[in-house]
């Protein structure tokens, strides 16, 4: 198994997924459930449409939902014709941070994406669950039996009559564990020195990834009808090419996601400890791709120099930032780096034109104890 260190933040979470719905009865009918044009028109759910394209099945227009602002974590599309089924995205880290109005304090990304929680977040593994095992099918459900009861009444009603409930299953489901201090480029040097290959690594984004397809079925069957297409999946660089199924990548200067997808058969975890299956997956995936994950250590100085590398910032600007009462005045004459600091997160602004250190930043240099300074004698007729 990989052995921790000593990490300040060390949280296991649940991201992006995929889900389908459906009802047994409907699919192994697909070949005689055809397109109904008046449909549309005569529910006025024309607002409520749009054309989806299904990879290999050409383009069709499907009832659609999105929720999320400013960007979604839930959206839907529930097929009007053959296997009438209801596809979902959902993603946990949105969900929980517009459902709680977090805010990050989290320091400059290097991958610039929203798309995970607060380093303070009190969401734990058992919250993702319970939405993961609970919650999210639940309310999925009900709104596929709302929908089909709308659009084929007749139908539906014979549905319940004979107790046949819809199927909800998740058929992609994206695991991580965050790490904080740690650095991408340790581990990659750690992996090099010990003679272990991977399969690429992207300096800029500083992204590895590790693995190949999975030996799984690139799309969903039920009853020889194609219900979901995992050429979808979001590790995939072109259709038909294969998965990159594990990924390690610096989410800001010293955290780093480790994270994994997982497809059909392989996402298992209704047993009586679920917590403890997501744990051994990912330590058994790292393990297997040679993976120790250790805290990483680092003097001030250090720090600082690695900081001034990510951020593109000379270390003598990073080392200006840091120093106690710092403030910065915004004049034209210095206003380039003015917007570097502000796009980096790395000052604030109190005023117009007066600038301070942002919080957040200077919590990243806790526990690195900065040097003292030598007291130089300096002769007074100097």
């Amino acid at each position: 198994m990989a052995e921790e260190g000593d990490f300040t933040l060390d949280r296991v979470v649940l991201d992006r997924s995929a889900w389908v719905v459906y009802f047994p009865s409907a699919v192994k009918n697909s070949d005689n459930n055809f397109f109904d044009p008046d449909l549309i028109d005569r529910l006025n759910l024309e607002f409520e449409t749009k054309i989806s394209k299904f990879k290999g099945k050409g383009k069709e227009r499907v009832l659609y939902f999105e929720h999320g602002s400013p960007k979604k974590y839930f959206s839907w599309e529930l097929r009007l014709r053959q296997s009438r089924s209801m596809n979902v995205y959902f993603n946990f880290n949105r969900y929980f941070f517009q459902k709680f109005e977090m805010e990050h304090d989290i320091i400059t990304p290097v991958i610039h994406d929203d798309n995970f929680l607060p380093i303070g977040s009190k969401v734990t593994l058992h919250d993702f669950l319970d939405v993961y095992l609970n919650k999210l099918p639940q309310e999925i459900t009900a709104i596929f039996e709302e929908k089909y009861n709308l659009l084929w009444p007749h139908e539906y009603a014979k549905f319940r009559e004979n107790d046949e409930r819809p199927v909800c299953k998740c058929v992609t489901l994206e695991v991580a564990r965050e790490m904080k201090p740690l650095s991408v480029d340790d581990i990659r040097n750690d992996l090099f020195m010990k003679g272990v290959a991977f399969k690429s690594f992207n300096q800029a984004s500083k992204t590895m990834y590790f693995g190949e397809k999975p030996d799984i079925d690139t799309e969903y069957f039920v009853d020889d009808t194609v219900l979901y297409t995992n050429l979808d999946a979001w590790n995939w660089k072109e259709p038909y090419q294969k998965i990159q199924q594990g990924k390690l990548y610096q989410k800001s200067i010293d955290l780093v996601r480790f994270e994994i997808t997982m497809y059909d058969g392989q996402i298992d975890f209704n047993s009586s400890y679920p917590e403890e299956d997501i744990k051994f997956t990912l330590d058994e995936y790292a393990e297997t791709v040679g993976i120790i994950f250790r805290s990483t250590k680092r003097e001030f100085d250090s720090m600082i120099i690695n900081v001034s590398e990510m951020l593109k910032l000379d270390p003598s600007c990073i080392d200006m930032i840091l120093k106690s009462g710092f403030s910065w005045q915004g004049k034209l004459e210095n206003r380039i780096l003015t917007n570097k600091l502000l796009r980096r997160k790395l000052i604030i602004k109190t005023a117009r034109g007066q600038y301070v250190t942002n919080p957040a930043f200077l919590k990243m240099f806790e526990g690195y104890i900065k040097p003292k300074e030598e007291n130089k004698y300096v002769p007074r007729f100097l």
